[in-house]
């Protein structure tokens, strides 16, 4: 418990709600767009 108490909080973290998606390939489009957005942020 005291571990996940700091994980939560960390601001790296997007918690994703699976109960909102449909089924597991819909979540895995969700977090591969996700990661693509920031990772286009990103300067090199």
């Amino acid at each position: 418990k005291r571990q996940l108490t700091w994980f939560r909080r960390d601001d790296r973290i997007n918690w994703i709600d699976v109960g909102d998606f449909e089924d597991k390939t819909e979540i895995a489009d969700y977090i591969e767009k996700d990661i693509r957005e920031k990772y286009r942020k990103v300067s090199y």
